[in-house]
């Protein structure tokens, strides 16, 4: 039998999911918010990740969150120097410059992160 159904259940699907996690859209919005708050938080990494926060959540990290963010951004950061060829795995970085950018490029994927969470996607 074939019903009309007048109100649609709310649903979400993989590719939608994955459209938001992959798409250049939301990597492209994610480097823009990264830009935001370095330029509003300067280079203190605490202050960075709470202003991601509060810009993506509207409120400030968790202790836990805030944890885990400073220990995401670190590891990020050290990957980009790595995969860029400024770092080996034994040896530690000596340009500013790089390190600069591959801790702007971890601070745009912890962004990328909090924009694809539940609490920013969907409101309560």
């Amino acid at each position: 039998m074939n019903n009309t159904c007048p109100r649609r259940a709310v649903t979400t699907i993989a590719p939608q999911a994955l459209a938001l996690f992959n798409g250049d859209f939301s990597r492209t919005e994610s480097r823009y918010i990264a830009e935001r708050v370095e330029k509003d938080a300067g280079t203190n990494t605490a202050s960075e990740i709470t202003r991601a926060y509060q810009l993506t959540l509207i409120r400030k990290p968790t202790p836990g969150q805030m944890a885990l963010a400073q220990a995401f951004v670190e590891k990020q950061t050290q990957l980009h120097l790595i995969s860029n060829g400024t770092k080996t795995a034994s040896t530690t970085a000596t340009d500013a410059g790089s390190v600069t950018a591959a801790k702007s490029a971890a601070l745009a994927e912890l962004c990328h992160v909090l924009i694809n969470t539940n609490e920013f996607v969907y409101l309560d």
